[in-house]
């Protein structure tokens, strides 16, 4: 069959599917040719290469080469790189090579798997997008898809595995290595990037202080064109560094590289030129360079490009909803021309917005692949009833996302536990009753800012628990108590107090050490002898920030506030100071965490900090993914801790939207009149199922096709009775949920309550 591209309508063209050979016949001009090139490709030539038509392109006016693009074209004009890789994609399926390099290995047997996650292993062709919710098996999905691929004779080499980090990467390897003895090629996007620059290219890796090499060559490269104002206790290059950081992972467009500082406008556009001279002559790349380079390499480097298109036939790829806008181009890259992708994600777990990551690829994978099909698992695995229940409430507030309700696989209806505190001491008396009974490895306690935990800790350590050091938890709380002990009592001078108040090694006497330090600390000694103060009141009088306590800027005044509420709960510094224990008694065995380095993790007994509502409205949605993916790692057990002015997202994960225009009233009646219908159902069920017994026992004494007939009927009509008790079921549930919700909602209690 013949098919001229000057008679194709895009409005009106079918390929035909039933004809033995398809003759392309490329009778129009380049322009036009280029114009409508994406519609020629995904409606034509790609469905009869992955379909393994018989097929032939005649009248090609473009030398088959492998192409250079110009890296600038990322941020100039983007959908010129796009054309680009359709061209290259064409000139290749015209006459594509087939791959022989083939291995048989003995048949893997596949887990056991769900309906949807064995047509997500089974379906290997084409772009495939599927959509994971919170423990629904994405990793077993994907391991399985890998066994599928060896099973049908794709080599080992011929498959590429990215994943976001070294957790996946670790866990993957592992269940792979237990059935395969191939050597796989799994990566992080950065190993993998980080590979291929150093077979590639004479670059190298900084490894010294990879941050001050950035800093170093931005400096010159603002100087070249701008002045730079420096002022004590401040950063010069902020918010330069934030727009570097902004155009190597999100691929700015020139246009867009603009900000605001010192009520002026800046152009970042004629920096980033200068910044890209100066590093490309340093030749010296970081952690945060690898991947844009990769993809400058892999735009410039046509040959390499085609060699790694034809290598890696099929590209499996974890957390597809976190990876930026570097990560999307260099799969799109990778996965051109056969478009054999795999993706597993969940735009509700899409959490990493301040890198760059965006649920627009989600959401619009198929506009990207269009030929691609999106899949969904809906089984929840990890989490109670009780629990994936409530997930589902908070999220589905959402607006952006694509529509799935989880559904529980456990029976167990789980623990959901909620504390509406007054106040931030409330809430920490909270999560001590409550680790009085789940101090254990299995045990986390997870919060929004790295703040909250740091403030957490610090009440857990004044009420005895033991922590390890660590650089993301520094003991702010021993230096304060190290302040107070000087002030209130009289010490003679010790290292600690030379670290502390950075004085030199020839003070050695108190009366040396009063005369060096200013007179505001031998007033405030003196007040607090007489009376007590607050703990910002001492800070104020003793001219001291909030950097005194700690060095990072950007953790400074919220934890300086919260530090405030901790110690001002005891009614001063001077209460706080003689109430905190000595030493530890208790070893921590629980983990504190950001939601953030959770992520991927399951653990028995969950406790959400301080759910809250730090955001304005153009960050609500990511707000709830976050809430949304520390409630769902919970396997057994949750207890949530809120402010009753943080009340909204609370409210949300709790309440129904069903029941809005019901009063409590009518929600009652219902439950009532469902268990009623459930008492029936139960006795018809019971009758039907004594009637098949029945039935099954006469078989010998009747016609066996008469009692065959009959026994089909009545469990059919049992199967219905079973669906309905169970829609009922869940009604009532529904029901009992929101009356609990309500009734928390509306009271003032010192107590946690069970929902």
């Amino acid at each position: 069959m013949r098919i001229y591209l000057s008679k194709i309508m895009e409005n009106e063209f079918c390929l035909p599917t039933k004809a033995s050979f398809y003759d392309i016949i490329v009778d129009i001009s380049k322009e036009q040719f280029l114009k409508h090139l994406p519609f020629y490709f995904y409606q034509i030539l790609y469905p009869l290469y992955q379909g393994k038509k018989k097929y032939r392109v005649q009248n090609l006016f473009f030398p088959q080469v492998a192409l250079s693009i110009s890296p600038l074209l990322l941020h100039t004009n983007q959908a010129a790189i796009t054309l680009h890789l359709l061209l290259e994609a064409w000139l290749y399926l015209s006459n594509p090579i087939k791959s022989t390099d083939q291995t048989t290995f003995s048949q893997i047997k596949l887990e056991s798997l769900n309906q949807e996650q064995q047509k997500a292993v089974h379906l290997i062709k084409g772009p495939v997008c599927l959509l994971a919710p919170a423990g629904s098996g994405k990793t077993k999905t994907l391991v399985n898809r890998i066994y599928h691929l060896l099973n049908k004779g794709v080599s080992a080499n011929h498959i590429l595995v990215l994943v976001f980090n070294r957790k996946a990467l670790q866990e993957i390897q592992q269940r792979v290595t237990e059935k395969i003895t191939a050597p796989m090629e799994i990566y992080t996007f950065h190993s993998f990037g980080h590979r291929l620059l150093k077979e590639n290219t004479n670059w190298e890796f900084f490894q010294e202080d990879p941050e001050e090499l950035s800093n170093v060559l931005l400096e010159q490269a603002v100087l070249k064109t701008n002045k730079l104002i420096y002022k004590e206790n401040q950063d010069p290059l902020k918010e330069y560094r934030k727009m570097l950081s902004k155009v190597k992972n999100s691929l700015l467009e020139k246009e867009e590289m603009i900000f605001e500082q010192n009520h002026r406008s800046v152009d970042f556009y004629p920096i980033w030129q200068q910044y890209l001279k100066l590093w490309k002559e340093e030749k010296l790349y970081d952690f945060d360079d690898m991947l844009y380079l990769t993809l400058e390499l892999l735009l410039q480097n046509g040959i390499l490009r085609r060699t790694l298109q034809h290598q890696y036939e099929y590209i499996l790829v974890d957390e597809f909803q976190d990876l930026n806008e570097v990560q999307l181009w260099l799969l799109k890259i990778l996965a051109f021309p056969q478009n054999n992708l795999f993706v597993v994600g969940d735009d509700d777990q899409m959490i990493y917005g301040f890198r760059g990551a965006s649920i627009e690829p989600i959401l619009n994978f198929a506009k990207e692949f269009p030929q691609g099909q999106t899949l969904a698992l809906k089984v929840n695995y990890r989490s109670p009833r009780k629990l994936v229940y409530h997930a589902n409430l908070l999220i589905e507030h959402n607006l952006k996302r694509t529509s799935k309700t989880m559904q529980a696989f456990q029976q167990d209806q789980g623990i959901l536990q909620v504390r509406v505190a007054k106040d931030w001491h409330q809430e920490l008396l909270a999560i001590e009753k409550w680790l009085e009974h789940h101090n254990q490895t299995e045990t986390v306690i997870l919060y929004r800012y790295q703040e909250y935990g740091i403030f957490l800790r610090l009440y857990l350590e004044s009420i005895g628990y033991h922590f390890q050091e660590s650089k993301q938890h520094p003991s702010i709380l021993k230096k304060v108590h190290l302040l107070l002990k000087f002030l209130l009592k009289d010490q003679d001078i010790k290292e600690e107090y030379r670290n502390l108040f950075s004085i030199p090694q020839n003070v050695t006497t108190k009366d040396q050490l009063w005369n060096y330090l200013p007179k505001e600390y031998l007033k405030v000694r003196e007040q607090l002898k007489k009376k007590d103060m607050t703990f910002r009141v001492l800070c104020l009088q003793l001219k001291i920030s909030s950097e005194f306590f700690y060095d990072s800027q950007e953790i400074g005044e919220e934890l300086f506030h919260l530090l405030s509420e901790y110690i001002n709960m005891y009614g001063g510094v001077k209460k706080y100071f003689y109430h905190r224990p000595e030493n530890a008694t208790k070893e921590a065995l629980f983990q504190l965490k950001t939601i953030h380095k959770t992520k991927g993790n399951e653990y028995d007994y969950v406790c959400y900090f301080h759910m809250n509502l730090k955001m304005d409205t153009t960050t609500l949605e990511e707000e709830r993914r976050v809430s949304y993916v520390a409630v769902t790692r919970t396997k057994k057990e949750l207890l949530i801790t809120v402010q009753k002015k943080d009340c909204q997202l609370f409210a949300e994960y709790l309440q129904n939207k069903k029941y809005e225009m019901k009063t409590t009233a009518d929600i009652e009646k219902e439950n009532q009149d469902y268990k009623e219908e459930m008492s029936m159902l139960n006795n018809q069920i019971q009758l039907l199922q004594k009637d098949q017994w029945a039935i099954k026992k006469r078989t010998n004494f009747v016609i066996a096709e008469q009692a065959e007939t009959y026994y089909e009927k009545r469990q059919q009509l049992l199967k219905k009775k079973t669906e309905k008790r169970s829609n009922v079921e869940q009604l009532l549930f529904m029901g009992n949920e929101e009356l609990q919700a309500r009734k928390l909602l509306h009271q003032d209690s010192d107590d946690i309550i069970n929902i």
